[in-house]
């Protein structure tokens, strides 16, 4: 087939295939940046059942998500749909598709292969945003049913973070029924079972199993034991009926594949990971949701900082050096942030860690109003650092006073100045900050703390 037709009478002509599965075949549109997926169907009542499910889809509130929106159905007999699609994207599942002759040289072969595809802190952030995607369409009532690294095209550049889901016709709100659809390998063992149907929480696995791949390079559930071993291991493991591999009360099944999980992983993604493939296995009740795992991904993502030896990215909090080179760790800003009680005149005890530390390269960061303040949305500040110079600009409506080295502390108001909103710089040395007051003083507001860690030089 090379040609097809849609409901309202537009002649598409196939390009690419993107993807094939039990369910249907995808291709690109030529010369348009449009998909279509052409579904199987067994008969007239097949066919039937299949549009109207494509129809109940297209009536859920959904088209604002980074999800291939099934914009129009294709013609009688024809079943199917058609979807805005990028032409430089591809699916999720090229960053742990590593080549053979690759592993087989080595971790420091594929930790090179893995840096240039776009490192960690790029992985992080494409799970935050496929996590972020999840987490709202959950917060609406919809599951989206079959979720894997083939179902989620991103980017091809690594230097871009864009993601779509794709295959959105199983998608399914919280009162419909259906039976159980997955990607093997994907699938949450209830569904396997056959014994509930799909939800959040089976989303929240296929997510947790897609994002330790994604970081890891290895499957958690298919350790050296179940690889080695007959195939029906690997069906018993899948069922959730061996330990994961990283289980740290059970090495039975632990894995020699994939990378050092010290280098990829934060305790608060491991504590995550064991909640949903230990106990979370068995009980779906008792596995982490895919709003804790974006939690921790943003965390563990503002936290990164890059290696100026060999480009790997590290958790600076938790290293002095590259846990790859040894490289010494740059200096770099760290953000707290606590909370101005306008009755009081006074900040609230306690500070929290804002998930975003600066390096010392002159990148830009940004810093939105949830940084900010802990809440909100939008971008408040731009942040970039070199040398000893920090320079700052406000990018929002709000005011934003900027309180330097005081004894004083956040109250000094009349040591400060408002910033302005063309860029300022300030030159900070190791162990001096900035207070930045974000609101106006009179009305409680956020206050952020922002401190050298390490010898800045100019």
């Amino acid at each position: 087939m090379t040609e097809v037709i849609t409901e309202h009478g537009n002649r598409l002509q196939l390009g690419e295939r993107l993807g094939q599965g039990g369910q249907g075949t995808v291709f690109r549109v030529q010369g348009a940046r449009k998909a279509v997926k052409i579904l199987h169907a067994r008969g007239d009542a097949d066919r039937r059942r299949l549009r109207e499910r494509i129809a109940q889809v297209q009536r859920l509130p959904i088209r604002e998500l980074d999800i291939c929106f099934p914009d129009e159905q294709l013609a009688p007999p024809g079943v199917g749909y058609v979807m805005e699609f990028a032409e430089d994207m591809a699916p999720l599942s090229r960053l742990l598709s590593v080549p053979q002759e690759i592993r087989t040289e080595g971790v420091e072969s594929m930790l090179s292969w893995y840096v240039g595809s776009g490192g960690l802190r790029r992985r992080l952030r494409l799970l935050h945003r496929l996590a972020d995607v999840l987490a709202v369409l959950h917060g609406k009532g919809v599951a989206y049913v079959d979720l894997s690294p083939g179902n989620v095209f991103v980017s091809e550049d690594p230097g871009y973070s864009e993601i779509r889901l794709i295959d959105p016709d199983n998608l399914r709100s919280a009162n419909q029924m259906g039976g159980a659809v997955y990607t093997p390998g994907y699938g949450a063992p209830e569904l396997i079972r056959g014994e509930r149907n799909p939800s959040s929480l089976s989303d929240a696995y296929a997510f947790a199993v897609t994002a330790f791949q994604v970081l890891s390079l290895a499957h958690p559930l298919l350790g050296d034991a179940v690889l080695n071993g007959p195939p029906e291991e690997e069906t018993r493991a899948l069922l959730g009926e061996h330990p994961w591999v990283d289980d740290p009360n059970d090495t039975s099944n632990s894995t020699s594949t994939g990378l050092p999980r010290q280098l990829i992983l934060t305790e608060e993604l491991r504590a995550l990971f064991q909640k949903t493939f230990g106990q979370g296995r068995h009980d779906f009740q008792l596995r982490a949701g895919v709003a804790s795992f974006r939690a921790a991904l943003r965390n563990a993502m503002g936290a990164t900082l890059e290696c100026p030896g060999c480009r790997w990215t590290f958790f600076a909090p938790f290293e002095k050096e590259c846990p790859r080179c040894g490289h010494s760790r740059p200096p770099y800003l760290a953000l707290l942030r606590r909370v101005w009680i306008a009755e009081r005149g006074s900040v609230h005890e306690g500070w929290t860690k804002v998930p975003l530390v600066v390096e010392s390269t002159g990148t830009q960061r940004t810093l939105s109003a949830e940084d900010c303040c802990g809440e909100g949305s939008g971008d408040v500040l731009r942040a970039s650092f070199r040398g000893t110079e920090l320079t700052l600009q406000n990018l929002s409506s709000l005011a934003v006073h900027v309180v330097r080295n005081s004894a004083a502390g956040t109250r000094n108001w009349q040591a400060g100045e408002t910033l302005p909103r063309q860029p300022r710089t300030y030159r900070l040395q190791n162990g001096e900050w900035l207070h930045l007051h974000v609101g106006e003083r009179i009305r409680d507001h956020g206050v952020l703390e922002i401190r050298v860690i390490g010898e800045a030089r100019p």
